[in-house]
């Protein structure tokens, strides 16, 4: 049973943090289904907690508003991240022993958001399979999701080649951790820096501590990076939280600590440097990090350093055509996914007759007669099937229907 354990708290682990999402050419990912269950035992004991409102004290309630107060200025924005990682780790689980030892990883992410939808594109190089296979930059997989309102685009592709898209038809039908909250909220250590969110948590640090069983502030402040800030501290079964608020910079976070008691994680985030960029107190550099001990002595100790490249706050996004899936390479195959594809494009359908669907992780695809994939290619934007006709043009936000000629 102990190792049973072990493996999921790793696979949490490697999923929930800079490997999050299932890069081209990323490290094991067979425990894909692992990944669910993983979540579902860490937050289970909060789950267990009996619902009830604690008596916060009024100074800790002030803090947190003034922190939501700038975090609400912070709703229609670009930005661009790069992360550097630092690894060290000792895995003994056979499906993990090539992430053993000392490596480094480099992320760049641009992200793009205002309040009902996303997009985020990523490159990922360095030691992505094992430490000892450097991925070098050139060659780094690049990953791609969008919800624009109707569908989901999951893109995976080497640099410059073609690669696969998935297309949902409703977000809500996706296993939990690619939900549009989930994605806003968790994808990348970027999002989680400016937003406020932690690597397993799906609600913003504010909201967190206002249902804490504990919750205090310290007698005095503490000097963190030059500004006196304010301590509070909040604890239930499951987990234990520090988080200094700096007054100074916008009642933002200048220093945090998460303590998850379920599965040994430690989390910090120090060496917070602000700026102001259009009336907005923005974290633009951090060092995030993330140490998670097993019974076995097995562990992993990572360092990350992210820095903000650029931010625009506010942005025409239509002008910029933000939230159109404009970065998919021709000859990408396309597979369309959900139930809600079958229910509402009926026109979607294989030469070679009728579709069959199966489940597969908790989301819907469909085969033909033959067990093979029902799948499209990607033409300048445009959707084709084997008969070389056109069945959707994305770029131009157009998907056609045979049943109707309604428009999405």
């Amino acid at each position: 049973m102990r190792i049973v354990k072990q493996t999921i708290l790793i696979s949490v682990l490697l999923c929930s943090g800079f490997l999050q999402g299932g890069s081209a050419g990323a490290a094991p990912q067979k425990p894909a289904g692992k990944q669910s269950i993983a979540w579902g035992l860490i937050r289970k004991s909060r789950q267990k907690q009996p619902e009830q409102k604690p008596a916060i004290n009024s100074k800790v309630s002030e803090l947190l508003d003034k922190y939501a107060e700038n975090q609400g200025k912070l709703k229609s924005f670009i930005c661009k991240w790069e992360t550097s990682m630092e690894l060290n780790a000792l895995l003994t689980e056979p499906s993990y022993t090539a992430l053993s030892g000392k490596g480094r990883k480099v992320r760049l992410t641009e992200f793009r958001c205002d309040g009902r939808r996303y997009s985020e594109k990523f490159s990922t190089w360095g030691n992505i399979r094992s430490v000892k296979d450097f991925i070098r930059k050139e060659r780094a997989p690049y990953n791609s999701r969008l919800w624009d309102g109707q569908r989901f685009f999951n893109y995976v592709a080497m640099t410059n080649q073609p690669g696969r898209l998935g297309i949902y038809g409703d977000v809500y039908e996706l296993p939990e951790r690619m939900q549009i909250e989930h994605r806003c909220n968790l994808d990348g250590l970027n999002v989680i820096l400016i937003r406020g969110f932690y690597a397993i948590d799906d609600k913003r640090i504010d909201t967190a501590l206002r249902k804490e069983q504990t919750v205090s502030i310290r007698d005095k402040t503490e000097k963190i990076n030059g500004s006196d800030c304010y301590v509070i501290y909040a604890e239930n079964p499951s987990e234990k939280y520090t988080i200094w608020i700096d007054p100074e910079h916008g009642y933002n976070i200048a220093q945090g600590q998460v303590q998850y008691k379920d599965s040994d994680l430690f989390l910090s985030q120090e060496n917070i440097r602000f700026e102001k960029i259009d009336d907005v107190w923005i974290i633009v550099e951090a060092v995030v990090k993330k140490v998670q001990k097993f019974r076995n002595g097995d562990f992993t100790d990572n360092t990350s350093r992210c820095k903000l490249i650029e931010i625009k706050i506010n942005p025409d996004h239509e002008r910029l055509s933000s939230f159109l899936p404009d970065d998919i390479l021709n000859g990408t195959t396309v597979l369309f996914q959900g139930e809600t594809w079958k229910k509402t494009h009926s026109h979607f359908r294989a030469a070679s007759g009728r579709i069959i669907s199966r489940m597969r992780a908790g989301v819907r695809t469909y085969f033909d007669e033959q067990g093979q994939v029902v799948s499209y290619t990607w033409r300048d934007g445009k959707i084709i099937d084997e008969n070389d006709s056109m069945v959707a043009d994305f770029l131009k936000e157009d998907v056609q229907d045979s049943n109707s000629d309604a428009k999405q």
